[in-house]
């Protein structure tokens, strides 16, 4: 009985502070980071932007799935999940896919492209998180749809500078994290 409490306590204090937070909402914050990221590449450099925001759809989509599968018990409820959840993401994919078509691809700048592609996953991350019905998924959907005017005053490097910063700031949260824990 004892080794229980130890358990639960430990999942307790996992569940509070920096740490908990990290635990808890990792995947969310990958959303953010690589779809900021995704901003930041295809202002650099044009002939990845169509690959990466196409692998980025996918990896949505199976978050959101991952998201909602511990809380459906029914495999019926889970097939449809999934079904909804294709569905959903696919559409996402072929509205990224108009973007370049024909003249369009052609006609819009980079940054213009990339400020498009990210309200297009914004409003697919917003519609999922209302199938899902998950607040986080919905606050993901609406910081990144809240981030496309900021970055639309952004130059290119100052966009990159932004994404290394960021980098900065949570490699050295980790390490703050991991040195308390060590001394500990």
């Amino acid at each position: 009985m004892d080794d229980l409490d130890k358990i639960e306590s430990e999942l307790v204090e996992v569940q509070s502070g920096l740490k908990g937070f990290l635990v808890r909402d990792w995947a969310y914050i990958a959303m953010l980071f690589f779809a900021l990221l995704g901003v930041a590449l295809t202002t650099v450099e044009r002939e990845l932007m169509g690959f990466y925001w196409f692998i980025l759809v996918p990896v949505f989509g199976f978050i959101c799935v991952i998201e909602s599968w511990r809380r459906l018990k029914n495999p019926d409820q889970r097939l449809m999940l999934v079904k909804v959840q294709v569905l959903h993401w696919l559409s996402v994919i072929f509205a990224m896919l108009l973007v370049f078509t024909g003249d369009m691809r052609n006609a819009l700048s980079n940054e213009i492209t990339a400020l498009i592609l990210l309200i297009l996953l914004s409003l697919g991350t917003l519609t999922a998180s209302v199938h899902i019905n998950s607040w986080r998924m919905g606050l993901v959907g609406l910081l990144l749809g809240l981030a496309v005017p900021g970055i639309a005053w952004l130059e290119e490097t100052t966009l990159l500078f932004l994404v290394i910063g960021l980098l900065t700031v949570v490699y050295l949260a980790l390490t703050r994290t991991r040195l308390s824990e060590q001394r500990a």
